[in-house]
């Protein structure tokens, strides 16, 4: 997902967390603080890259590279 997100990092900091109970293994959270996206490591990279792209352009515009 990090890769996904690259076009945007002009504009989203990527960061690593671990906790004892985590809500999902891949969150994108909005500028107020809210979870704009969510996957797990089970989900297929194939409906869980494009939703992360639709939601990071959503919050944070069209990516730098296309």
């Amino acid at each position: 997902m990090r890769e996904a997100a690259g076009d945007w990092r002009d504009r989203v900091d990527l960061h690593t967390a671990k906790t004892e109970q985590p809500p999902a293994d891949a969150l994108l959270v909005r500028p107020d603080g809210h979870i704009a996206w969510a996957a797990t490591l089970d989900e297929p990279t194939k409906t869980a890259t494009p939703a992360l792209r639709e939601a990071l352009s959503t919050w944070f515009g069209t990516p730098a590279t296309q």
